[in-house]
């Protein structure tokens, strides 16, 4: 954990940003929590603008600091900032000072019989997902499986386990090619 500051870019231009109790790993990155920014009054939206998310954290003085997402993961674009920057910017707080102590956001939900009127919202919208609730997709043509091959290119198939098999589908078929000794032993059962 260190303290550190870093130079980025706000809504009202460049900010040095405080970071009290961060997660360092030696890679010039620090690890940020939404819940200890959120801990400290600031608001974290860190959920990707393709998915009705905002990307970015309002800081309870006021400054909006952007958010980038890559490959899923949220990212505060930073980098070292001068001595002459640290005196002349201004001073944007993320996170509290003190021993940071992660358990003080522990919230157990499910403890609560009542958490569904706790979680759910009134400009909460729902969407008319592609997928029935077994997970089928509602709109694609269904596969046909099982349909005789009249005239098969190339040799016939020599593994007799070679299945086509729909298991959504209430009719199973198995199509094989064989040679015509195979052929005429099965029609004769």
């Amino acid at each position: 954990m260190v303290d550190a500051t870093a130079k980025t870019i706000a809504d009202k231009g460049l900010v040095t940003l405080v970071l009290w109790n961060c997660a360092y790993h030696g890679l010039n990155q620090t690890l940020h929590s939404a819940g200890q920014i959120e801990w400290y009054q600031n608001k974290a939206y860190d959920t990707s603008m393709k998915v009705g998310g905002r990307q970015v954290i309002k800081t309870v003085d006021g400054y909006y600091i952007p958010i980038n997402i890559i490959r899923g993961l949220p990212y505060i674009q930073m980098e070292p900032n001068t001595a002459e920057e640290f005196d002349t910017l201004p001073h944007v707080i993320l996170t509290q000072g003190g021993e940071w102590d992660p358990t003080a956001l522990h919230h157990i939900l499910t403890d609560d019989d009542d958490w569904v009127s706790k979680v759910k919202r009134n400009e909460d919208q729902e969407y008319d997902s592609p997928f029935d609730n077994r997970g089928e997709h509602k709109y694609r043509e269904p596969i046909t499986a099982g349909v005789p091959i009249e005239n098969p290119t190339g040799p016939p198939s020599e593994d007799p386990d070679n299945v086509e098999v729909n298991p959504h589908s209430g009719d199973i078929k198995v199509n094989f090619h064989a040679d015509d000794a195979t052929r005429e032993a099965h029609q004769a059962h």
